[in-house]
């Protein structure tokens, strides 16, 4: 890969990032008129870089590490009925909204990126093609899921949409310890963050406390944008059942309640705290909250604990299935709430932000707690699902995640 920098293009776009590698680049710097070596100076904005080696005064070789994205200029998407038409069905900020645009209107609708190249981005109900895309910056499709599978593990942000039914085949995940089983990797439900405990061993409480008047909550923008359901819990899980227990925020009104879901049933509960609507269009909560869940064999409850008023609220949920030694799992996600059919909008500029997690608790069936965070003992493995949409920031007695659907178009 090559470029060459001019004073009116000052930008080399040299391909996706790899996850986890090393990049040595050769740049060659030159006097146009005098084919010489130029005296100049630059800044390479994305990369962190150390000298490796000066070959001679017109080559230097660098190290470089990636360590951001470039921020491009905005561009929207268009979706068509067939690449031979010319009328727009509707032209969108975001690709995800876009590629359901084409997917409703059928096997052969396109979407073209507005970015001056009108480039093809995707083709709906093409059987055996995987379109690949790192943020929202396209590079074509594979025809293999092994190809699939290595974009989704080599690149970092990056996205696979099936052009079969237009949902998303996978997206690049990163872990804070351990290697998640295939079964927790959720591609259409957004970023999240779970944290899985070992089954082997017994805890059948589980505590901690969210720092929620220090998060933000921002709800879909833009008219017919889709809705997403906030979530902060605890999952007990055995080979039977799974059972999630905590708070959660729906109807982009900013307020937190209880909720118990597990064996095909979801119960809504009593408010925990409401919130207030800033100006920047973010509900922030009232209250910080603890969330207690204990189990017995039958029986789980769920109670939280208002910090600032001191209120308690109890949900419980009875199952025969419950019990034995299961998983605990601690997670927090912002789920887009649409049908199985739809694309989720991972641009809908909706966001979950400064998640944290502190006091952070398993405690056994003698009472003894111990430390329940991303790299603890008690922790088996830490999934941070879909790369391009969160962040986990790690501590030692604390965990911060960010959940955001509001990212620039970037390359």
């Amino acid at each position: 890969m090559e470029g060459k920098i001019t004073a009116d293009d000052t930008c080399v776009f040299l391909g996706p990032l790899g996850a986890g590698k090393a990049y040595k680049t050769l740049i060659g710097l030159y006097d146009d008129a005098n084919d010489n070596p130029a005296t100049c100076s630059f800044t390479v904005g994305d990369c962190g870089l150390s000298v490796d080696k000066v070959a001679a005064d017109d080559e230097i070789f660098f190290d470089a590490k990636y360590a951001g994205e470039d921020t491009k200029t905005a561009v929207t998407f268009s979706a068509y009925s067939s690449a031979s038409s010319t009328t727009a069905l509707g032209t969108y900020d975001s690709l995800f909204r876009a590629i359901d645009r084409a997917r409703i209107s059928g096997a052969g609708a396109i979407v073209k990126i507005n970015d001056g190249t009108n480039s093809e981005v995707y083709r709906h109900g093409q059987s055996g093609r995987y379109y690949r895309y790192q943020f929202t910056a396209a590079y074509g499709y594979v025809t293999s899921t092994a190809n699939a599978d290595s974009w989704l593990t080599g690149y970092l942000y990056s996205h696979i949409v099936k052009s079969t039914d237009a949902r998303l085949y996978g997206s690049n995940y990163t872990t804070a310890k351990g290697t998640p089983g295939s079964w927790a990797l959720e591609p259409n439900s957004g970023g999240y963050y779970y944290q899985f405990g070992f089954a082997s061993d017994s805890y059948p409480r589980a505590s901690k406390k969210i720092l929620l008047t220090q998060a933000r909550l921002k709800p879909s923008q833009g008219s017919g944008a889709q809705s997403f359901n906030a979530y902060i819990f605890f999952t007990v899980q055995n080979s039977s059942v799974s059972m999630d227990a905590g708070i959660y925020s729906s109807g982009g009104n900013g307020a937190w309640k209880l909720c118990v879901s597990g064996g095909g049933t979801f119960t809504s509960g009593a408010t925990v705290c409401t919130s207030t609507l800033n100006s920047s269009g973010e509900y922030a909560a009232s209250s910080d909250v603890i969330i207690n869940v204990t189990y017995t064999t039958g029986s789980l409850t769920l109670t939280a604990t208002n910090v600032s008023t001191g209120q308690q609220y109890v949900l419980s949920r009875a199952d025969s299935r419950i019990g034995g030694s299961p998983a605990t799992i601690s997670s927090a996600s912002y789920v887009p709430d649409i049908t199985a059919s739809q694309t989720p909008d991972f641009r809908c500029g909706a966001y979950l932000k400064n998640i944290i997690q502190t006091e952070s608790r398993l405690y056994n069936s003698s009472g003894t707690a111990y430390d329940f965070y991303s790299t603890s003992a008690q922790t088996h493995y830490s999934l941070r699902y879909n790369s391009d949409c969160r962040t986990l920031t790690t501590g030692s007695s604390r965990d911060t995640i960010d959940i955001f659907y509001d990212r620039a178009y970037r390359t």
